[in-house]
């Protein structure tokens, strides 16, 4: 990451939620290779976490 702006929290989520399979994967193993390239680590972890804790609610809506 020398000389590179360091990516968002939010630019990281979206990466990992969109490599995340639930029924094949873990979602750490992808965030934990992503996660050197940014300085907001344990915000980009909670938007990760936080994302999959309530995709139902996300997915379908009130």
């Amino acid at each position: 990451m020398a000389g590179q702006k360091p990516k968002s929290a939010r630019t990281i989520a979206i990466e990992v939620l969109n490599h995340f399979n639930p029924k094949r994967n873990y979602a750490g193993p992808i965030l934990n290779k992503l996660l050197g390239e940014t300085d907001q680590k344990q915000r980009a972890t909670d938007l990760v976490l936080g994302s999959i804790r309530n995709s139902r609610a996300i997915i379908s809506g009130p």
